[in-house]
């Protein structure tokens, strides 16, 4: 079976997500080799791209996270609003429902006094 050639979009993709773990790893060596402690990168280029998707596997896993936890929050403003509307018009209703009682009650006590 023989394997289809790799679209250029996907190959793109590919590079930039390489380069883009490259440079994390990169600046977490950084980091890590200023807080004296032993950085991901250590020149070996197997254990570095190891350590490169692993840093992008756990950053994708965080976001993830994140993700989910944000999507929570926006659903209980969401209950929370949906609340607060019907509550809202309730009350509208209950203070239209008072003026026009009071209105009524206006009314009769004019007649009445007439």
């Amino acid at each position: 079976m023989q394997q289809r050639p790799e679209p250029p979009q996907a190959r793109a993709v590919r590079a930039f997500l390489v380069l883009s773990a490259s440079c994390a790893v990169a600046s977490e060596a950084a980091r890590a080799t200023k807080a004296g402690k032993q950085p991901l990168w250590n020149g070996d280029s197997d254990e570095s791209t190891d350590a490169a998707l692993l840093f992008v596997h756990n950053r994708l896993a965080a976001d993830g996270l994140e993700q989910a936890r944000l999507r929570e929050e926006v659903a209980e403003a969401e209950r929370k609003e949906s609340d607060l509307s019907r509550q809202l018009s309730e009350g509208r209703r209950a203070a239209k429902a008072a003026e026009q009682r009071a209105r009524e009650e206006l009314a009769r006590e004019s007649r009445q006094s007439s």
